[in-house]
């Protein structure tokens, strides 16, 4: 299920936008508890992702 808004993802610095799915995917559910807590998520290789949402 696909989010209504586009978030941007920021990554080492640059920036992306895309549209942000909801999956039970273990590899992809960094990127929706980044969302839900509305902040940065480390991953364990300390990449830092932040989460922006599109206004």
């Amino acid at each position: 299920m696909a989010l209504a808004d586009p978030y941007v993802i920021s990554r080492h610095g640059g920036q992306r936008r895309c549209l942000v799915f909801e999956t039970d995917d273990p590899q992809l559910d960094w990127l929706t508890r980044a969302i839900t807590i509305g902040k940065g998520h480390r991953l364990k290789n300390s990449a830092r992702i932040e989460v922006f949402e599109v206004k």
